[in-house]
Formats: structure tokens, C-alpha cells, sequence
């Protein structure tokens, strides 16, 4: 790469930071988080309304369509998706740090990974990115070069790879007319 102190020059100007988003199964933005509103409530069937604050995630041509007047109560419930769960559980051996490799009894123990985005129809994950439009292909560089090394716990052992397909300047997200925002990751909003 670069090296650091380019590094440091780049980070020093905010013009030149990039917004970055959480994941989220291929086609989907996170639901809107609104205060409900118990009197449109009343139309629907408590099974229903359960299913329904269940689901986090909403298809993303449905959200475009309905967000200058977002109204959960009237939209179809296919449009809607929960969290997607895959756990899967491996085994471990537990090391003899006295340097005599792996302990002969009872040194096995388990630990469960998530795996949800390697379930069949949520193997793809969109990502937003704010940035100048004179910084894709850099963007492009780096989440190629990120996701063939590898990240999070044990990317040393393969795990945490990923494949770029592509990226797109997306106008439709950020066309929106009204006077509200909608984060695309996590945070805690503070008056500051």
C-alpha cells in the first residue's frame, strides 16, 4: 500500500473520510424505526403485529417506493424479513501452554459462529459507502484487497473473505425529498 504517514495525511482531511454501512442481505435496508402508532394497530391481528416487530429488515424497492409516507400498517408482510440466523457449531482443542501441544483429556470445547450470511439466499450483503465519486476506484481496491486476506478473528485460517462483485453510484438512495434521515449503521444518536 501507501504506507502510514499517506495514511495520515488522508485521514487529517474530513472531505476525504468515507460513511460506511453495516451489512445487509443482498436487496434489503433496515425497517425504519418509528414510534408505533396504536390506532392503525388495531387492523391487524396480534400474531401479525408480533411478526411484524420481528422483522428488521424491509425489501429496498419497497422502502424507496413508500418512504415519503412510510406506513408499515398497509404494506404486505413478504416485504418484510427478520434477522437471518445460521449458527454453526465447531470444535476446539484446548492448548497446553507448557509447549506440549494439545491437551490429552478432556481438552475439547465448543464454540458456536455466526453464520447467517452463508445461508442459501442472504450469501450476499450490500454495503453503502459516502464518498467521493473520484474514490471508487479506490474503494474498489480495498474492500478487494480486505476481502481477500481476510478479517475478523480468524482470518489467518481462511475465514472473513469475500468477493466485490461490484459497485454503483446509487442516485435513488440518496434522492430522497423529505427532512428526515435514516442511519444505514449503528450508533447511538446524541444531541451533539
Amino acid at each position: 500500500m501507501k504506507g502510514e504517514a499517506e495514511l495520515e495525511t488522508w485521514l487529517s482531511n474530513e472531505d476525504n473520510l468515507w460513511k460506511i454501512s453495516d451489512g445487509f442481505p443482498h436487496g434489503y435496508l433496515p425497517k425504519p424505526l418509528i414510534h408505533p402508532d396504536f390506532s392503525r394497530q388495531k387492523n391487524l391481528e396480534t400474531k401479525d403485529l408480533k411478526t411484524r416487530k420481528k422483522c428488521i429488515y424491509v425489501r429496498r424497492n419497497v422502502w424507496l417506493d413508500h418512504r415519503d409516507n412510510w406506513d408499515e400498517y398497509t404494506l404486505v408482510i413478504e416485504n418484510f424479513i427478520k434477522e437471518p440466523v445460521l449458527s454453526h457449531r465447531l470444535a476446539h482443542n484446548t492448548i497446553d501452554r507448557h509447549g506440549r501441544g494439545t491437551v490429552e483429556e478432556g481438552g475439547l470445547f465448543f464454540l458456536d459462529e455466526d453464520w447467517r450470511f452463508a445461508k442459501q439466499g442472504f450469501n450476499k450483503i450490500d454495503i453503502y459507502i459516502e464518498a467521493s465519486q473520484k474514490d471508487k476506484d479506490e474503494i474498489w481496491e480495498l474492500l478487494t484487497l480486505l476481502g481477500n486476506y481476510g478479517f475478523g478473528r480468524d482470518a489467518s485460517t481462511g475465514r472473513g473473505r469475500w468477493q466485490v462483485e461490484d459497485i454503483v453510484e446509487d442516485m435513488e438512495l440518496a434522492s430522497g425529498t423529505g427532512q428526515r434521515l435514516m442511519s444505514l449503521s449503528r450508533g447511538v444518536l446524541t444531541p451533539e
